[in-house]
C-alpha cells in the first residue's frame, strides 16, 4: 500500500460530495446495523493445473546478479527491478499454517534464503529488535538482531548470494542511520553508519536496500530523497555523501483535522499491543508514512541490473507545478546513474519523466531494463523506455496499490487497486487492457463489496492475491476491510481458482516462498478503524508473520511438472530464434523440477523427477504432467 502522497488526501467522494474522513466513517458505521458483519467466504474446488502457457521468445536480463534467482523471493518485490514475479508455482490448494512473533506488525515483506526460512523487520515492535530470522517449516525463531536506542522497525531486508562462500547466503538490512549485513546463521558480518541521522518522524523513512550487480552496491533511499550506497562486501560508504533527489515535499494532510481525537485515541490504543512508537511520534505521523504524505519518496525503487540504471518514483521540484511555495503537486520518474566523477563515485540523474498528478506506485522494470512501468495518483498505467520517454499510458480508473507486476511472458503487467486487479499487455507502441476482475471471494452481507487489500504476485500457475470483504459508501474511493484471505487467479481469464479466510490484512506484498507457499506480514491499519468504531464488525486485530500451509504437496508437484512441461516446449520450439530466451526458459525449468523434487516423497515419482532434472524431455515431462493431471494427484507414476 506504498503510495505517493502528492494530492493525496484522507477524503473520500461520496455521491459525487467531498467529505472529512471523520464525516464518512460516521455515515458508513452508524448506518449499518449488526448484521453487516456477516460474510462468508465462497468454497472453491481444488484447481486442475493451469491452462496459461509461455509462448515465443521473452526479455532476459544478461547478467548473474545474485538477486535474480526467480525462485527465490529476496527482496521487497522480488528481485532489483520490483518484478513481484516468481518462476515456481504457488500451491493451487492453501490455508492458515502457522504464525510467529504475533505481537509485532511488519509493514513491509518477508524475503526467504534458499530452504524458505524467512527473513523480516517489524514494525517498532515492544521487543528491542530490528531483524528476525524465522525456521520456514515451523515457524519458530532462529534468531534475532538488536535494535541500537529506538526500536525503529523499518522496511524489508534483501539476501544474496555470498561469491565468497558458494552455496551460502546474506541478509542484508538499510536502515535510516545504520545498515548491516547478517548470515543465514546470524552472525553478523558488518555492522555501520549509513551516513543519515535519524529523529522520531524520518525512523522509518527508509524501505530497504536494493542491490547494484554492476557497482556490487547497496543502494537505499529515505523519504527526503536522500541516497545512500554502500560496498556489499564491507559496508564501506561509496558516496563521499548522501545524494538527494531534487524533488521537494509533497502536499501534506493535517490527519488530525480530518479525525475526531476521540476517533484518533481509540485507534491508537487499538494497534498499541503491537506498536511501540518512540518518544515524539505519534500514530498520526505513523500513517502519514504510511500513505507517503508530505515526503519526496513514498515508494521503494528499481534497479536495472544489466546497465546498473536506478529508477525512483519521487515528488517533482517545487517549481515544477508553477507555484514555488515549498511543495510540490506533481511527481516525477528519475533515472539515476552511479558514475566516476574526478576519481569519486557519484550519482547522476540521466533522464527525467514528470506527471500530473504525481507517481502513486513503485517502478518496475521489464526483465532486459528496456521498459519501466510506474502509475500515477489517478489510475493511468504508464510505459517508458530507458530514457524516461513515455510509450503508453492505460487508464484502469482506479488509483493502483504499489508495484505493478511484471511478467517476464508475453508482455503481461498486472495492476491492483483497491477493487480491482487489472491485465494489461504490453503490445510494444501501445498497452491493452485484457481484463479487470474484483476477486469475489466472499457472500457478502448489506452494505459490503468485494474488495482487493494489496498487491500482486505472479506464479507460474496463476495470481497471488489478498482480497476481502469491505464496507464503504457508495462513491467512496477507498474501502475498509472487515475480513480478508488468500487466493489464487487465473491468468488468462482473471477467475478466481482458489480462496481461503484469513488471517488479517497487510499493507505490503504477497511474499512466496521457493517451497510455493504464501507468507505475509499482518499490518491491519485500514482494520483498526473499524475495530474502534464498530467491534462487533470484525475480529480483534492480530499481529505477527502468518505462513499458509498445504494438506496437498503432491498438487504443487503436479503443477510445477506440468508448467516445466510447457516452458520446455517453448523454449525448444524457439531456441534458433531466440537461444538467450531459450536458455532462460531451461534453467527455469529446473527450478521448476527442484521444486517438484522437493515435494515429491514418493520413490518412483521421485525418481522419475530425478531423472527428467538430469535430461530434461518435453515428451517425458508431457506423459507425466498428463498422468498427475488424470490422477489428480503426485503419487506413484
Amino acid at each position: 500500500m506504498r503510495r505517493n502522497g502528492l494530492e493525496r488526501k484522507l477524503r473520500w467522494r461520496v455521491l459525487g460530495d467531498v467529505v472529512p474522513l471523520r464525516v464518512w466513517l460516521a455515515a458508513i458505521f452508524f448506518s449499518v446495523g449488526a448484521v453487516a458483519c456477516h460474510s462468508t467466504p465462497k468454497v472453491f474446488p481444488i484447481p486442475g493445473p493451469s491452462e496459461w502457457k509461455p509462448e515465443g521468445c521473452r526479455p532476459v536480463s544478461r547478467s548473474e546478479s545474485g538477486i535474480e534467482g526467480r525462485g527465490i523471493w529476496r527482496n521487497l518485490h522480488t528481485d532489483s527491478r520490483n518484478s513481484d514475479e516468481v518462476s515456481v508455482v504457488l500451491s493451487p490448494e492453501f490455508s492458515p499454517g502457522w504464525v510467529a512473533e504475533s505481537s509485532m506488525w511488519n509493514a513491509s515483506g518477508v524475503v526467504f534464503d534458499r530452504f524458505s526460512n524467512v527473513y523480516f523487520t517489524p514494525l517498532f515492535p515492544h521487543e528491542n529488535v530490528v531483524l528476525i530470522g524465522l525456521d520456514g517449516k515451523t515457524g519458530n525463531r532462529l534468531w534475532a538482531i538488536p535494535g541500537k536506542g529506538n526500536r525503529i522497525g523499518a522496511g524489508s531486508p534483501m539476501v544474496l548470494d555470498d561469491p565468497d562462500r558458494p552455496g551460502e547466503e546474506i541478509i542484508y538490512l538499510g536502515l535510516q542511520d545504520r545498515a548491516l549485513a547478517v548470515r543465514t546463521s546470524g552472525e553478523v558480518v558488518w555492522d555501520v553508519p549509513t551516513g543519515l541521522s535519524r529523529t522520531p518522524s524520518n525512523s522509518m523513512s527508509v524501505f530497504g536496500v536494493n542491490y547494484s550487480a554492476r557497482a556490487d552496491a547497496l543502494v537505499a533511499v529515505a523519504a527526503d530523497g536522500s541516497i545512500y550506497v554502500l560496498d556489499r562486501k564491507t559496508g564501506r560508504k561509496l558516496l563521499s555523501a548522501p545524494q538527494a533527489l531534487p524533488g521537494a515535499p509533497g502536499v501534506a494532510r493535517t490527519l488530525a483535522a480530518e479525525l475526531t481525537p476521540e476517533l484518533s485515541a481509540k485507534v491508537a490504543a487499538i494497534v498499541s499491543p503491537f506498536l511501540n512508537l518512540p518518544p515524539g511520534l505519534e500514530f498520526e505521523d505513523v500513517l502519514h508514512i504510511i500513505f507517503g504524505e508530505g515526503v519526496v519518496v513514498a515508494n521503494f525503487f528499481a534497479i536495472d541490473s544489466d546497465t546498473g540504471a536506478m529508477y525512483f518514483a519521487a515528488t517533482a521540484p517545487d517549481e515544477a507545478d508553477g507555484v514555488v511555495d515549498g511543495v510540490a503537486a506533481t511527481g516525477a520518474l528519475y533515472r539515476m546513474d552511479l558514475v566516476h566523477d574526478d576519481g569519486k563515485i557519484a550519482l547522476r540523474e540521466t533522464c527525467r519523466k514528470t506527471f500530473r498528478g504525481g507517481s502513486a506506485s513503485t517502478p518496475a522494470l521489464r526483465a532486459d531494463g528496456e521498459r519501466v512501468y510506474v502509475a500515477d495518483a489517478e489510475g493511468r498505467v504508464l510505459a517508458l523506455n530507458s530514457s524516461c520517454e513515455q510509450l503508453w499510458e492505460v487508464d484502469t480508473g482506479e488509483q493502483v496499490h504499489g508495484s505493478i507486476a511484471v511478467s517476464s511472458d508475453k508482455g503481461e503487467l498486472y495492476a491492483s487497486s483497491s477493487r480491482a486487479i487489472t491485465k494489461i499487455v504490453d503490445r510494444g507502441d501501445r498497452g491493452e487492457l485484457i481484463w479487470q476482475t474484483r476477486p469475489d471471494a466472499y457472500d457478502l452481507g448489506p452494505l459490503q463489496e468485494t474488495i482487493n487489500v494489496q498487491m500482486l504476485t505472479v506464479a507460474a500457475n496463476g495470481i497471488a492475491f489478498q482480497g476481502g470483504a469491505g464496507v464503504s459508501r457508495e462513491g467512496a474511493r477507498v474501502p475498509f476491510p472487515i475480513r480478508t484471505g488468500m487466493g489464487l487467479l487465473d491468468r488468462d481469464t482473471g477467475e478466481v481458482l482458489y480462496f481461503s479466510d484469513g488471517p488479517d490484512e497487510a499493507v505490503s506484498v504477497v511474499s512466496i516462498g521457493p517451497d510455493g507457499m504464501m507468507v505475509i506480514g499482518d499490518t491491519p491499519f485500514r482494520r483498526a478503524f473499524v475495530r474502534a468504531i464498530r467491534p462487533s464488525m470484525t475480529e480483534p486485530l492480530s499481529g505477527g508473520v502468518h505462513k499458509w500451509t498445504t494438506a496437498r504437496p503432491d498438487l504443487i508437484v503436479r503443477d510445477a511438472v506440468c508448467a516445466a512441461e510447457s516452458r520446455l516446449a517453448n523454449a525448444r520450439a524457439n531456441e534458433t530464434l531466440c537461444p538467450e530466451s531459450s536458455r532462460d526458459e531451461e534453467f527455469l525449468v529446473q527450478q521448476l523440477l527442484a521444486q517438484a523434487a522437493l515435494h515429491a516423497d514418493h520413490g518412483v515419482m521421485a525418481s522419475s523427477i530425478a531423472r527428467l532434472q538430469k535430461a530434461p524431455e518435453v515428451s517425458g515431462l508431457a506423459n507425466l504432467c498428463a498422468r498427475l493431471a488424470e490422477s489428480g494427484s503426485g503419487g506413484p507414476a
